[in-house]
This record gives C-alpha cells, structure tokens and sequence, in this order.
C-alpha cells in the first residue's frame, strides 16, 4: 500500500534477491552483518518486474539487537549496559577484600556481607548463600575475583552477537523500479531523408 490510499502489490507478490555480504561475529564482541540485495519482484499473475529495493526496517525480539545502515544492511548490536555489568562485577569484587573495622587485628574471615558480595558477583544467589554461610575471606576474594573476571570477559572479550532474522520475520522494504536501459537510436530509424 502507499500509505492507507493505494495498492501498488497485490498480496502474494514475491520479492527475489541475493545474500551479497555476511560477516560472522568474531572474538572481542565483534558483531556480525548481513546486508541482503533484492533485485526482482514476481506478481500473483506472474509479471515480473526488475527492481532496486532496500530493507527499511526489521520486527526484531527484545533480545535481538539488530540495527539498519542507510543502504539496507543488518548488523547486530551490543547493549550499552555491559559497561554498568561490569562496573557492578568490579565494585562487588572491590567489597569482598573490604576488612571489616571493628574487628581488632583484621578477622580471618572477613565480614559477612564482603564474602556475600564476592559470591553475588561469582555465581549470583548462590554465591551468595555459599558467602553467608562460608567462614572463609579468602572464598570471599575468589567470588569476587571470578565474577569480575567473568564479566569482563563476556562483555568485551567473547564473541559478538550473530545477525539472525527467524522464518516469518516481517521486514520493511522500500522498492524501486529500475529505470530500463534506452535503445540507442539508428540514423536509418528515423524516416527522414
């Protein structure tokens, strides 16, 4: 439709076209890319017709950080909140060699909520319970350290996103036709003398 006034394609048109670039996400949260060229459009009644069109828009899932360049290429995101994600590994990691103050001579084993810590920022609820309930500042410090360890790693060291469009992902497309290449004149089609 063109806008809520015209229809240009019957439904049932088909749109053929090529794969022209895929780049796979690489280590170091490289992202990768999918640009797609489509160059023919196949009416229900079989016309077909040649044409430049470009992907305008994806209907993409909450997780499925996909963004469009101008010329129609898809390339996978990353979201900004890793950087928070980490900062919140490092802190708590910071909070687990925390000594607790009124404990004279430093205390063996840390204070509770230093080893919780570590535990949060190593394996989540259950690091949590484990630092609750394990005397240990030394446990404490090896949570922390392994979830900031962690963190980092997945959100700047491991392998980036993959471009992924499932079957019957609705898509935008603008389409154009391509302008049909002009005959060139011969001096003897022209009738005159």
């Amino acid at each position: 439709m063109d806008g809520d006034h015209y229809l240009i394609l019957p439904q049932g048109s088909r749109l053929t076209g090529t794969v022209s670039q895929v780049q796979p996400a690489h280590c170091m949260k490289k992202n990768g890319q999918l640009r797609i060229v489509f160059q023919e459009l196949i009416q229900p009644d079989g016309i077909q017709e040649k044409v430049k069109a470009t992907l305008e828009s994806v209907q993409s899932g909450k997780d499925a950080n996909v963004k469009l360049d101008s010329e129609g290429g898809a390339e996978a995101t990353t979201s900004n909140a890793r950087y928070a994600n980490v900062a919140v590994s490092l802190s708590l990691a910071a909070l687990a060699t925390r000594s607790d103050s009124d404990d004279p001579g430093g205390g063996a084993s840390g204070h509770t909520s230093g080893r919780m810590a570590g535990g949060v920022g190593g394996f989540k609820l259950v690091g949590a319970i484990l630092g609750a309930c394990v005397q240990s500042r030394a446990f404490g410090y090896t949570m922390g350290a392994y979830g900031a360890g962690m963190s980092v790693y997945r959100n700047f060291m491991a392998r980036g996103h993959e471009v992924v469009f499932p079957k019957n992902t609705a898509m935008q497309i603008s389409i154009g036709t391509r302008a049909a290449a002009a005959q060139p004149e011969t001096p003897n089609s022209s009738g005159g003398q």
